[in-house]
């Protein structure tokens, strides 16, 4: 035998001596050798059948994400962190529409989102900063129309306002116990108040464009 076939004989053999200390040692038995930092800018995870069902990346914004894709390829979660530090869990139909969004902004408000076919937003709800929930509704258009809340005194509350935003109406208990009932104008001006006061009859009030009271009983 040439020594140049012994040679590169030789270099083959300890090419694979090395493979399989480096790459497939670990793999077969992980407690021998293990590698503690893999470096790569994209990771996919596919099928029996080669589709890619879901990827670890950085998009072109730089920002992390994880996608799990169904298979028709449509991403159906979405896992990232927002180029402001916010992190977001998005949630899509069969035809990759978001249907839901779940996420806390850089003030630690916490929210979730629901959005109909259009994208329109239809539901929230969202924690503030000093614990109070707050739930929202929208029409078809995405425009907010009622929400319903308990500040951080404990007092619950229920608005209602029309298709340009204004509050029209609402519902609430002062001090947790005491009831009123406050109908607006479209100027989002007083023009009915109905309350109870503590341990007193009811009172009614009506209210002139200008905010000047018309009549009051008691």
């Amino acid at each position: 035998m040439k020594r140049a076939d012994l040679f590169t004989k030789f270099l083959l053999a300890a090419i694979a001596a090395g493979l399989w200390v480096l790459i497939l040692r670990p793999l077969v038995w992980p407690g021998t050798l293990a590698a503690k930092v893999v470096r790569a800018a994209q990771f996919q995870v596919v099928d029996s059948q080669g589709e890619v069902r879901a990827w670890v990346g950085v998009d072109k914004d730089g920002c992390p994400e994880l996608d799990l894709l169904d298979r028709a390829q449509k991403a159906r979660v979405v896992l990232g962190v927002a180029a402001d530090g916010t992190p977001v869990v998005g949630v899509s139909d069969d035809k990759g529409r978001p249907r839901g969004r779940l996420m806390v902004d850089k003030d630690g408000r916490s929210g979730l989102d629901l959005f109909d076919e259009a994208g329109k937003p239809r539901a929230g709800l969202c924690l503030l900063t000093d614990g109070s929930p707050v739930v929202g509704v929208h029409d078809q258009d995405g425009k907010p129309r009622a929400g319903l809340t308990i500040d951080k005194q404990g007092r619950p509350g229920l608005c209602l306002l029309d298709r340009e935003g204004v509050e029209r109406a609402a519902l609430r208990l002062y001090g947790g116990k005491n009831p009123s009932l406050d109908l607006f104008d479209q100027s989002g001006m007083p023009g009915v108040s109905l309350w109870f006061p503590d341990g007193g009859s009811p009172r009614l009030r009506l209210w002139d464009k200008n905010g000047k009271t018309l009549w009051k009983a008691p």
